[in-house]
C-alpha cells in the first residue's frame, strides 16, 4: 500500500521510515511533530495520535498491532478527541474502534 510513497532506512540499530505527504492529515502531522535527540542526532517524530493514524492508513496487520501498543502505552497523555476526529475524516473508524477497544 505504501510502495512509491515510503522509503525505509536503517541507521545503526534504528529503523526510520520516510513517508511522502499524500493527504491533509500528513500535512498536519508535519506541523505537530516533536523534536527529539537520539544517538547524537536531532530527529522529528510524530505525536502518538498521528503515528497511530498513519499506521491505520497503512492498514497492515503489524501496523494494527503497533497501534494497540502505542495506544495502551500512551492513552492517558493522548488527545483522544483529535484521534477520533481524524479517524472519522479518514474513514478509519472501524480500525480506530478495533485499536481503542482491543485488550
Amino acid at each position: 500500500m505504501l510502495r512509491g510513497i515510503m522509503v525505509r532506512m536503517r541507521m545503526g540499530s534504528m529503523h526510520v521510515d520516510l513517508i511522502r505527504s499524500r493527504d491533509r492529515h500528513d500535512h498536519v502531522t508535519l506541523r505537530r511533530r516533536q523534536k527529539v535527540r537520539a544517538s547524537g542526532l536531532i530527529l522529528f517524530i510524530p505525536q502518538p495520535e498521528d503515528l497511530i493514524l498513519t499506521k491505520l492508513k497503512a492498514g497492515r496487520e503489524r501496523d494494527l498491532e503497533d497501534c494497540i501498543g502505542i495506544f495502551e502505552a500512551q492513552k492517558d497523555q493522548m488527545d483522544l478527541k483529535y484521534l477520533w476526529r481524524w479517524a472519522a475524516r479518514l474513514r478509519l473508524l472501524d480500525e480506530y474502534h478495533y485499536v481503542v477497544g482491543a485488550k
